[in-house]
């Protein structure tokens, strides 16, 4: 009768301990500690045992830490967290939470589900330990908690008011410059023949140079003992007159970002560089980014395609314009104008262009071709080869081109030709 008493004691136990970790379990919501809250700015410590045993603050921060100082709650996660689960609780999670307890003030629990294998342990937080640690740090450390953060309230409302006020000026000021200045790019050219050609995609590219950093707010990240925070008060003056100097200079001279253009060269056939950065200067009143794009000697020949000069020739009754790539012919007269030929001549290669009775070009008095003839119609291939060349900027300044035209026209029943050679650097047919 003894034993089926003491049995049913036992199971009781049991039963009474399963129900009350289960309770626990449920409880796994973050623990809200309530103390008086004190000051208006953010300051933590960090505490841990020293080696008489007793808990210590090892030190004070107004960045980060465990606790936070102004109102004593934990700056860490207060949740429960699950360590083990299954029968053999063979998943046990090897992190602090779970097998430092003490150092993270949690003690570990139990819970069952319906089945044996649901069982599982979890970490808790462990209130009670944690008020006693920190109440404990703060006594051996002898920390006037009310005397530091009413200090610190007073410095932040000193200087970094001032720093605030200072930073949002300059800021203004340092985007109104960023409005008011021009960007310029100069070219310096190493290669010799390349500086003409980047005019036009220089002055596109303008506009995709951006702002790179402006000035930073004023930052006194402090993390020690309470003696650091008495210097961060003493140096706070001199601090902040080097933060304002600071600020001045990224108003007047401050740097930009520079778009990626390398590819932009090569896809033209360059080997060009760009500085990352470069600064804002007063050039004759205003203010100027001159950005200096290096065309660089190393590629030391460029292959030139189409290499045409521009070219005209007229008479009493008509004129051909040519622009380096297709030409024009007007009928300057009163009577219509029949273009039977056309020759091209480019150094010793002529090329001519025959136009039979039905593809005869005709022009009306004082009219026009309606379609310019492409250059490609009227170069043989021999010439077109000739035309696409690898050259070095000493070639392009040493060596000449003969070119020109011939047109063979009759007006009124009578032949005439229109014919005219001219010799051309080939140097100046590329700075076109």
């Amino acid at each position: 009768m003894r034993k089926i008493k003491t049995d049913l004691i036992l199971r009781c136990c049991i039963l009474a301990a399963i129900i009350g970790s289960i309770s626990a379990c449920a409880k796994n919501s973050p623990v809200k500690l309530s103390f008086a809250s004190v000051g208006n700015n953010a300051l933590y410590i960090d505490i841990a045992k020293a080696a008489s045993g007793k808990y210590v603050v090892t030190q004070i921060s107004n960045v980060s830490g465990m606790i936070k100082l102004n109102d004593l709650s934990p700056a860490f996660n207060t949740g429960d967290i699950a360590c083990a689960g299954g029968g053999q609780f063979d998943s046990f999670l090897n992190i602090p939470d779970c097998v430092k307890l003490e150092e993270n003030f949690r003690t570990m629990k139990m819970n069952i589900g319906a089945y044996k294998t649901q069982w599982y342990r979890y970490s808790a937080f462990d209130a009670g330990a944690y008020t006693k640690a920190v109440n404990e740090a703060l006594s051996s450390s002898q920390l006037n908690r009310e005397v530091i953060i009413r200090d610190y309230d007073s410095y932040v409302q000193t200087y970094q008011t001032k720093a605030r006020s200072m930073f949002e000026l300059q800021k203004k000021r340092y985007n109104d410059n960023w409005k008011n200045t021009l960007v310029v790019f100069q070219v310096r050219d190493d290669s010799g023949f390349y500086r003409d050609e980047l005019k036009s995609s220089l002055i596109n590219l303008s506009s995709e140079v951006k702002l790179a950093s402006g000035p930073l707010p004023y930052k006194d990240n402090t993390s020690g003992s309470e003696t650091a925070f008495r210097e961060l008060y003493a140096s706070a003056e001199k601090k902040l007159a080097k933060y304002e100097a600071d600020l001045n200079k990224y108003a007047d001279n401050f740097t930009v970002s520079l778009p990626s253009v390398k590819a932009l060269f090569e896809n033209i056939g360059y080997t060009a560089s760009l500085p990352a950065t470069a600064n804002i200067r007063n050039i004759d009143g205003g203010q100027v980014v001159p950005i200096e794009v290096v065309i660089e000697s190393k590629k030391i020949s460029k292959q030139i395609s189409n290499m045409y000069p521009e070219f005209s020739l007229s008479d009493n009754t008509i004129t051909l314009s040519f622009n380096g790539r297709s030409l024009v012919i007007h009928n300057l007269s009163d009577g219509f104008v029949k273009v039977s030929s056309i020759s091209v001549y480019y150094n010793q290669i002529i090329s001519t262009t025959n136009y039979d009775q039905n593809k005869i070009i005709q022009l009306p008095p004082r009219s026009k071709m309606k379609d310019p003839i492409g250059i490609a119609q009227l170069a043989s291939s021999e010439m077109q080869s000739a035309a696409n060349m690898n050259m070095t900027a000493e070639q392009a300044k040493r060596d000449k081109l003969r070119f020109g035209f011939a047109v063979n026209y009759s007006i009124s029943g009578k032949d005439k030709t229109l014919f005219s050679e001219k010799e051309y650097s080939l140097e100046s047919i590329l700075s076109k």
